[in-house]
């Protein structure tokens, strides 16, 4: 999700005002999120040069780089990562200048970071999304519509991740636009999408649509036991049932391939890399072109890596899956 950018070089800026010096200097740079909640940022700058007339270390002195300064990352207007300084690794190398490396966390750490188990009764998803953000003080912007739910359940993950799970469950997308949490339908006509062409702006892709070695195997007692409790509980042992399907390994004995059975599918995965300048958000579809009939077509985003340094300039590598 995102529109094409003019410029390759990301800006850098310290408590909310653009650092030239520090842009120009950056050496290599990595912004890193996925559906787990994780979100960091690693940025090395050079740490030598002209000070007050002299030459030496350019950024001890804390008057520029300092922890908890809000640290941000741009594409031409477009903000990849909004931060906060958290560490700092002085870098000596041999044969070369000293730099510094900044490592950043997001500013929502409490939503992607703090894991807890808790259940939601008679719920449905824009209840959930509107409650999540205000529990973190962030304005819910929600256009989607799903039937409620008996009991939804939070199993030792992050908030973020739930929102992510639920998102990829009803077909929406949901990410971060500063203290906005967005979520909309993945069919909404107003839902920005990325198009990416192989050969064009998508330079590479790789795709695995794996059944066979990736089938669950149960006896016909455990799929009945499944069923029964499918019947009781809904669509939280229907997701359990996906999962079993997802990722056993042939259960040696068996005689039901679950894989196959009612409420299950294959995910395609894949992972790619964007030659030119573009905003991608965790938790949005992009749309994949000039795959043939197998592989187009729309894919959730589920990470998403901006990558810099001076040698290759700017690359995006992201994951993607859909259900097969």
């Amino acid at each position: 999700m995102g529109t094409p950018l003019r410029i390759t070089r990301p800006t850098l800026s310290i408590d909310g005002q653009d650092n030239p010096a520090l842009s120009a200097g950056l050496l290599n740079m990595a912004v890193v999120e996925n559906t787990s909640g994780l979100c960091r940022c690693e940025a090395t700058v050079g740490n030598w040069g002209s000070v007050n007339n002299s030459v030496g270390y350019l950024y001890f002195d804390r008057n520029v780089l300092d922890f908890g300064q809000a640290f941000r990352i741009k594409l031409d207007t477009s903000t990849i990562f909004d931060g906060l300084i958290v560490g700092f690794e002085a870098q000596y190398p041999s044969g070369q200048p000293p730099a510094l490396r900044v490592l950043a966390e997001d500013r929502r750490s409490a939503l992607r970071t703090k894991r807890r188990s808790r259940t939601f009764s008679k719920i449905g998803d824009a209840a959930l999304f509107n409650q999540i953000a205000t529990e973190y003080g962030l304005t819910p912007h929600i256009n989607i519509t799903s039937p409620i739910q008996a009991t939804l359940e939070q199993v030792d993950q992050s908030d973020l991740a739930l929102l992510y799970d639920r998102a990829r469950a009803i077909d929406a997308a949901v990410w971060l636009d500063g203290d906005t949490l967005n979520a909309r339908s993945h069919t909404d006509p107003g839902l920005p999408l990325l198009h990416l062409n192989y050969g064009a702006n998508l330079s590479e892709f790789t795709v695995l649509d794996e059944l066979t070695p990736q089938r669950a195997m149960l006896t016909a007692h455990d799929w009945a036991t499944l069923s029964r409790l499918t019947a009781t509980l809904g669509d939280f042992i229907t997701g359990i049932q996906t999962q079993i399907a997802i990722g056993f390994r042939g259960i040696p004995g068996s005689q039901v391939e679950l894989g196959v059975g009612p409420n299950t599918g294959h995910v395609i995965v894949g992972h790619g890399i964007i030659s030119g300048a573009h905003v991608l958000h965790v938790g949005t579809y992009v749309a994949l072109q000039n795959l043939g009939p197998l592989f187009s077509g729309d894919y959730f985003v589920s990470e998403v890596e901006y990558l810099f340094d001076i040698a290759h300039g700017l690359r995006i590598e992201f994951a993607v899956e859909r259900l097969g």
